[in-house]
């Protein structure tokens, strides 16, 4: 039951996130902690010029649940 409701969450992020977040995870086991945090900023620079960033925040000034579209 926890593992379905820790998905339930991860499902109502944007998919952009989660899959950048994957990503670095893996990055992380395959290559250190050290190289995945050398991409984070990069990674993070890419995330905030997408709409998702501006839903997040919208959703959030007008206190809703963000629609994301993964783009």
């Amino acid at each position: 039951p926890r593992a379905l409701e820790l998905a339930a969450r991860i499902a109502e992020q944007s998919p952009l996130a989660v899959a950048a977040t994957i990503a670095s995870a893996r990055k992380g086991l395959h290559d250190g902690a050290f190289d995945a945090l050398a991409e984070l900023d990069a990674i993070q620079s890419g995330l905030a010029l997408t709409e998702d960033v501006r839903e997040g925040v919208t959703s959030f000034v007008e206190r809703r649940k963000p629609n994301f579209s993964g783009r």
